[in-house]
């Protein structure tokens, strides 16, 4: 017998509010990638902690053993109204690739993550900059692109474009309203052309794909099923083409971020 006001036995956890189930719905990786850069581009701003401390500072990372910075330049953005989308660009391009090209291979994308994080790293000895936020944003939105390479996507005043030059005209808008070359940008994009060229068109040519995820990725991040498991014991499928807008591509919406 079950008392009023108690849950009945063996039912499912209901989340608290839709905001969580939500969040809890958006694919793991997507999550993380959200969470910590929102975290770290807010809490500098509202003084929780100092950019020094987070920021890419090589002399801190060996001499003081900052090792971290290394992972956490990667997510700090300037708080300004762009934040807000520089947050969409990121949930849709990095949603839509966890759930398509590395749908079932989730340490795949990670990998794909992790080799970003090194060459981006490695090409700050050409290009000095402390915060690589733009540069992962970049990356993951290039990728993206890539992959749907022929999808319209839409723009500023409804202007429409195929979505392979979605990340060269974001790095061109930002080069006139900022009157200096988006370096950060064209490091993420060029990571992201040379990825795709050898693990679609090196291999298709009878090559070793040699960025495969090695074997202990797939410990830590198994493949999964046609579901997402969630914290809150709910699933999400992959999205289908209801994401995209009404002329068969995304609509990024008008006043979208131009790129920083």
């Amino acid at each position: 017998m079950v008392r009023q006001g108690q849950p009945a036995p063996n039912q499912p956890h209901q989340p608290q509010n839709e905001i969580v189930a939500y969040f809890y719905s958006i694919p793991y990786i997507t999550r993380f990638i959200l969470t910590t850069t929102i975290l770290l581009s807010v809490a500098p701003h509202i003084k929780l902690i100092e950019y020094r401390h987070i920021a890419l500072i090589w002399k801190d990372v060996f001499p003081k053993f900052q090792l971290w910075k290394m992972f956490t330049c990667f997510f700090i953005h300037p708080i300004s109204f762009n934040f807000i989308f520089t947050i969409m660009f990121l949930y849709r391009s990095s949603v839509s690739l966890e759930t398509t090209t590395f749908f079932s291979k989730p340490a795949q994308y990670v990998y794909f993550l992790i080799l970003a994080f090194v060459s981006i790293l490695a090409a700050t000895s050409v290009f000095p900059l402390f915060i690589l936020g733009g540069a992962l944003e970049y990356a993951i939105l290039t990728l993206w692109s890539l992959e749907n390479a022929e999808t319209m996507v839409q723009f500023y005043f409804g202007i429409t474009f195929k979505a392979k030059y979605l990340p060269w005209v974001m790095a061109g808008m930002s080069f006139l309203l900022n009157a200096s070359v988006p370096n950060d940008s064209l490091m993420g994009i060029g990571y992201s052309y040379l990825y795709n060229y050898l693990t679609k068109d090196f291999v298709a040519a009878g090559r070793i794909n040699y960025l495969e995820a090695p074997s202990i990725l797939e410990k830590f991040f198994p493949a999964s099923g046609n579901t997402i498991a969630t914290s809150q014991g709910y699933t999400a499928t992959a999205p289908t083409t209801s994401n995209q807008g009404s002329s068969g591509g995304f609509n990024w919406g008008k006043g979208n971020r131009l790129g920083e």
